[in-house]
C-alpha cells in the first residue's frame, strides 16, 4: 500500500482536536483503526460538535484509549466511567485497546457485555 501525500494530510487532520488545535497521534491511528474495523471514512467532527469523528453516513464516534497497560488498575475506574460519559457524545465509542494486555481487554469486554453497551461501544485494535 502507497501513502500519498493526500492521504498524509488526512490522516493529519483525523487527529486534530478541534477543541485544543492540537495534533493527537493516538486519535489519528484510532481513527485508521475504525476505518478498517468498519469500512467506513472518517472525518474529523466540527468544532460544535463533541464527537471526535463522523463517518461519510454522517455516523458520529468518540474514541476513548489508549494508554500505558501499566496504567490500567490505577485508571480503571476512570477510563470505565469515560466510556459511558462518550456514549452521550456520540452514536459509537471505540475502545482502543491496542496498549492493553490480553486480561485488561477481557476486563473491558466484560464491562460492556455486563452494561449492555454493545453495538454502540465496541473494541479494536487487539
Amino acid at each position: 500500500m502507497t501513502i500519498t501525500l493526500l492521504d498524509t494530510d488526512r490522516i493529519r487532520a483525523l487527529g486534530m482536536d478541534t477543541a485544543t488545535g492540537r495534533y493527537r497521534h493516538n486519535e489519528a491511528i484510532t481513527a485508521i483503526k475504525i476505518e478498517a474495523a468498519l469500512g467506513v471514512r472518517l472525518t474529523r467532527a466540527p468544532r460544535w460538535s463533541r464527537a471526535d469523528w463522523f463517518d461519510q453516513f454522517g455516523v458520529s464516534y468518540d474514541a476513548v484509549g489508549p494508554f500505558s497497560a501499566f496504567r490500567f488498575e490505577r485508571q480503571w475506574r476512570r477510563f470505565s466511567e469515560q466510556i459511558l460519559l462518550h456514549l452521550n457524545k456520540a452514536q459509537f465509542v471505540p475502545v482502543d485497546v491496542s496498549l492493553f494486555t490480553p486480561a485488561q481487554i477481557e476486563v473491558i469486554e466484560l464491562f460492556i457485555a455486563d452494561h449492555r453497551l454493545s453495538p454502540r461501544v465496541f473494541t479494536l485494535g487487539h
